[in-house]
């Protein structure tokens, strides 16, 4: 008997349920996806974090470094994956943020503002923090402070998204990394790497945090 126009339609119909069904029970059962490397972006929160590195670098006074370079510099790496799949050539987050002095900071966050560049409660909490550390009369140990923002294509700043580095002689006297109402914070550097090797460049100090078990070269702490 030739099939009508009904029969095929009908089989139509019944072979794609069969198919979405099939999908839905592979999408079901297959394994989650790694997180994939990004340097764009918010930072992951601190509690996800198994391992992070922060680099300090030194570009040179004003007139001896590069155009457009800023003075100092941090580089952050995270990594969110479980000790047994961490790969340190495989970080899950990494940005670059320049540091701004103290004394010129509040005229950043409150020209920030001004523009609409950063939200009025992100405003306040950088202005509570920048008095919170305003230096002793005397003093050289001072802060030094780093927004972590991305390009969009101008510059996109994260709310409550920021980094703090104490700075003596040029040198990091110890790194906190505040992200959304959690931090991340650690006052021990090395001027080697985790395999003993010295940095190289203008890198000048390098510190490393485990919050899991890992090689116990890798933690500065």
């Amino acid at each position: 008997m030739t099939p009508t126009l009904d029969d095929l339609q009908n089989q139509i119909a019944f072979l794609t349920q069969q198919l979405q069904a099939a999908l839905a029970a592979q999408t079901a059962t297959a394994a989650p996806a790694p997180p994939s490397r990004f340097t764009m972006g918010r930072c992951p929160p601190v509690p996800s974090m198994t391992l992070a590195q922060a680099t300090f670098f030194d570009n040179g006074p004003s007139g001896s470094r590069k155009k457009h370079t800023a003075e100092f510099a941090v580089t952050v790496e995270t990594w969110i994956v479980p000790p047994d799949q961490i790969k340190l050539s495989a970080w899950q987050w990494k940005k670059s943020i320049p540091l701004i002095e103290y004394d010129t900071f509040k005229l950043r966050f409150d020209g920030l503002l001004n523009r609409g560049s950063i939200t009025p409660e992100y405003h306040e909490i950088l202005q509570h923090t920048w008095k919170k550390l305003e230096p002793q009369i005397g003093a050289t140990n001072r802060a030094m402070f780093g927004l972590i923002s991305t390009k969009n294509p101008g510059t996109v700043y994260f709310d409550n998204q920021f980094a703090i580095v104490y700075v003596e002689n040029r040198i990091p006297t110890s790194f906190q990394l505040l992200i959304e109402g959690d931090d991340l914070f650690t006052a021990k550097f090395d001027h080697l790497d985790m395999k003993g090797q010295p940095l190289k460049g203008y890198a000048k100090r390098q510190a490393r945090l485990a919050m899991c078990d890992f090689h116990s070269n890798w933690s500065t702490e």
